[in-house]
Formats: C-alpha cells, sequence, structure tokens
C-alpha cells in the first residue's frame, strides 16, 4: 500500500484535507503570536484609561476637601483656647458643614466606585 493515492478522487479530497489542516495550522499561529498580544495590550490600555478617569474624578472633590480642611486648620490656630468662646465662633461658620457633605459625598463615590458603577 502506497502513501500516495493512485485514484484522482482520493488524491483531490487528501489535497483538500491537506490544505484544511495548513489553514487550521496557519490560523492558529496567526492568533497565537498576533492577535493575543494585541488583545493584551488593549485591554491594558483601556484599564490604565479607566483608573486615570477614576482618579481625576476624585482629586477634584478631594482638592475641594484638602483646601477646606487647611482653611480649618488655621482657623483653628487664631480662635481662643475657651471652649465657650469657641463654640459661639464657629457656629456662624458653614465650612464645617462644608467639609462633612464633601467627606459623605466622597465616602459614597467611593463606594459606588467599588460596587462597579460609573
Amino acid at each position: 500500500m502506497s502513501l500516495i493515492p493512485v485514484r484522482i478522487s482520493r488524491r483531490m479530497t487528501s489535497g483538500i484535507l491537506g490544505l484544511l489542516i495548513l489553514t487550521a495550522v496557519a490560523i492558529f499561529a496567526v492568533i497565537t503570536l498576533g492577535g493575543k498580544p494585541r488583545l493584551v495590550a488593549a485591554g491594558t490600555e483601556a484599564a490604565e484609561q479607566s483608573a486615570s478617569a477614576i482618579t481625576s474624578e476624585l482629586a477634584l472633590p478631594l482638592n475641594r476637601i484638602e483646601g477646606t480642611a487647611a482653611a480649618m486648620a488655621i482657623l483653628a490656630q487664631t480662635l481662643p483656647r475657651d471652649t465657650a468662646i469657641f463654640e459661639s465662633n464657629l457656629s456662624g461658620i458653614s465650612a464645617l458643614r462644608e467639609l462633612g457633605k464633601g467627606m459623605q459625598s466622597i465616602s459614597g463615590r467611593l463606594g459606588e466606585l467599588s460596587r462597579g458603577g460609573r
């Protein structure tokens, strides 16, 4: 029995089968060598862009809160040490309420982002 078929129909069938196998191997090689690195790079780039967007989104409220906290620290240095006088001076200042709202806003946004919200 020879390896090369004698009949034309068997030769054509063997040739088509060989081309099919060669095509499958070529497609597998292209996907493995070319496609996977590009997919990984695209996924990494998307993750970096998402992280950058989250960071910049959180930076603005955090900077505002940091400024408010710095202003409150400066204010605290100038206020008297007597508790009664201190409370009477702070009762009209809305910065403490603003700071509390800002902290709640940040903690709420962080919770939303950790749950996958955008």
